[in-house]
């Protein structure tokens, strides 16, 4: 492993991965904190306190105070593609993210349609648009999951399972909303029944993949258990999308981390049921942990160069801890 000691870094993020700033402060002489704290006409105290007072860590109000002083940026979370390439082609800085790639997490009815075009088994779904409509649908139709494009803090996805027992969550909806229940834009998927979810938790440089990766099954909120194997002996359930959509991912100079959710039917058909064009969470906490030479993959996927992983051990696992108070205080 290259020694980073007399190199520093910058981890731009919205506040959800601090975990990777800490782990890079393990290789690199200097890292640097910052998230966009004041991107609101109202900016809270709360904001500026994500990553101060952390060991090896040093917060920075603004990401333009030190373009000239840390050799690479790393963006772990979405939103930032603009920002990335302006860093990236202008500055021609060392740059560590998903640039435009976002996108197929955020646009789900386009990156849907990719997907078909690409030849990927799909599920069935509905655009719907407003609260109204969306109530109309769930009426007439059970075991379906809610989902929305681009501003995910203004809800999760949702399973309901009849209207009956999700009303409730939607009168919510229609108030935290407001005025958006009228045109608000939503994802409405057919549950895919008898089916196993899996996936696969690594990274990619211009649609190259590492000769290791983690693999694993998650229960949604409880944990995540995981296997270290090698590419090309994971099931084909997993690959057919990673194979696939990486020539769209060379297209986008995505240098990132990245999770992938699969929907296995008994029939060996693999739907993709979410892209994660970031860190996820889980099984990042995990993931970071355990990789021996994150600064070499960093350090050289920033220019196009894949590192392959060491990883400590051959298996691993997560535990979430849940607070619903936390969440929201």
């Amino acid at each position: 492993m290259t020694d980073y000691s007399n190199k520093s870094c910058c981890v731009y993020d919205n506040g959800l991965f601090v975990s990777i700033a800490i782990a890079l402060s393990k290789y690199f002489g200097k890292v640097y904190y910052c998230t966009p704290w004041s991107s609101s006409a109202f900016p809270k105290s709360n904001a500026m306190l994500i990553g101060k007072g952390i060991k090896g860590v040093e917060w920075v109000e603004d990401i333009f105070e030190v373009k000239n002083k840390a050799d690479m940026f790393v963006f772990p979370d979405c939103y930032s593609g603009s920002l990335q390439e302006h860093f990236a082609d202008d500055l021609k800085k060392r740059v560590f993210g998903s640039r435009r790639g976002d996108d197929l997490e955020l646009y789900r009815d386009a990156a849907k349609k990719h997907f078909q075009k690409l030849g990927l088994p799909v599920g069935k779904y509905k655009v719907i648009y407003g609260l109204q409509a969306l109530r109309e649908h769930l009426k007439r139709n059970e075991n379906q999951y809610v989902k929305i494009e681009v501003t995910r803090g203004d809800m999760e996805t949702f399973h309901a399972k009849n209207y009956r027992l999700i009303e409730p969550k939607l009168d919510e909806l229609d108030h935290n909303l407001g005025a958006l229940t009228k045109i608000q834009k939503f994802i409405v998927e057919d549950a895919i029944t008898e089916a196993v979810e899996t996936g696969m938790d690594s990274y990619c440089i211009d649609g190259k993949y590492p000769d290791k990766v983690m693999a694993g099954i998650e229960i949604k909120d409880k944990g995540y258990i995981a296997i270290i194997k090698e590419y090309k002996k994971l099931p084909e359930v997993i690959t057919e999308f990673t194979d696939k959509i990486s020539d769209t991912l060379r297209q986008y100079k995505y240098r990132n981390f990245f999770s992938t959710e699969n929907r296995v039917k008994k029939d060996k058909t693999s739907y993709m049921n979410d892209f994660c064009a970031r860190l996820g969470s889980p099984p990042s906490e995990l993931f970071l942990h355990m990789i021996k030479n994150l600064g070499d993959i960093v350090w050289n996927g920033a220019e196009g160069n894949l590192v392959n992983p060491i990883y400590s051990k051959p298996f691993g696992a997560e535990v979430l801890i849940q607070s619903s108070w936390a969440d929201s205080n």
